[in-house]
């Protein structure tokens, strides 16, 4: 296949990419169950990304249906990876993780966050250095709100 233009046009086709895997079936193949009481529906991850890469990329998708299949797992590996590099900074801001003092078994390695933020981003209880690095989050990596919301 040839290069896949992910960038292309405003990165159109990652936010279509995104999209396709929020849609229900797709993200409880590939993330798992929401809810521990629904059913699995017993299709494979490659299953999905064959079928996600035939609606983001239905040109390549004729062309090579198993290609295309595997580079839309790849580039969710690597959004993912970046994902979590981000989301890593959103534990380790201010003080940094601290020891906490009153675990259970008196272990000081266990480490709690100085702020949480919620699927929807930041909100009216955010500390304003959640909020300024949040935006700085998502000027370097403008998927990030989306992915957190996965």
């Amino acid at each position: 296949l040839p290069e896949i233009p992910w960038s292309e046009d405003d990165h159109s086709q990652v936010w279509k990419l995104i999209a396709e895997l929020s849609q229900k079936g797709n993200y409880k193949v590939l993330f798992g169950k929401k809810d521990q009481h629904e059913n699995t529906s017993g299709e494979t991850k490659a299953s999905v990304y064959k079928r996600i890469g035939a609606v983001v990329l239905p040109e390549f998708h004729e062309i090579d249906p198993t290609a295309t299949r595997d580079r839309v797992k790849g580039k969710l590996e690597s959004l993912t990876k970046t994902y979590k590099k981000h989301a890593a900074k959103l534990r380790m801001t201010g003080e940094g993780l601290r020891e906490s003092q009153d675990s259970d078994n008196g272990d000081p390695t266990n480490e709690f966050c100085q702020f949480y933020i919620g699927v929807n981003g930041p909100d009216a209880t955010s500390t304003e250095e959640a909020k300024n690095l949040w935006e700085e989050i998502k000027n370097d990596f403008p998927f990030f709100a989306d992915l957190h919301q996965i």
